[in-house]
């Protein structure tokens, strides 16, 4: 019971955090770690695992896809606890969470799944 009270209380404190928050607040690094999270991961990890590596297709498609997943509620936690910019880092997992059902979607598709 526990693990699942440590585990369920970041989540509480991010949405407590979102409330009342202005989402257009550093835009443009929202903006950038966005795209860095949920495009350029994916591809970098695509090209390492298929050319670098030579990984078997279902392991190539496992690891895009786990690239792909959205901003951890973990970059909230840590700006929280150093106290620096904990508005954007929640920003950020709200974004990043909000366009992965479409980015992980389309990864889905690309591979078949």
């Amino acid at each position: 019971m526990n693990a699942v009270v440590n585990a369920v209380l970041p989540l509480f404190a991010l949405g407590g955090s979102l409330y009342g928050r202005p989402i257009a607040e550093g835009k443009g690094e929202v903006a950038f770690a966005s795209l860095l999270k949920l495009a350029l991961m994916p591809v970098i990890a695509f090209i390492m695992a298929t050319f670098v590596l030579d990984l078997p297709s279902a392991t190539v498609a496992l690891i895009v896809l786990i690239a792909g997943l959205p901003t951890g509620a973990n970059i909230f936690v840590l700006a929280t606890q150093y106290n620096v910019a904990s508005a954007r880092a929640s920003t950020i997992v709200l974004v990043t969470t909000g366009i992965a059902m479409f980015s992980v979607s389309g990864i889905l598709f690309y591979f078949g799944g």
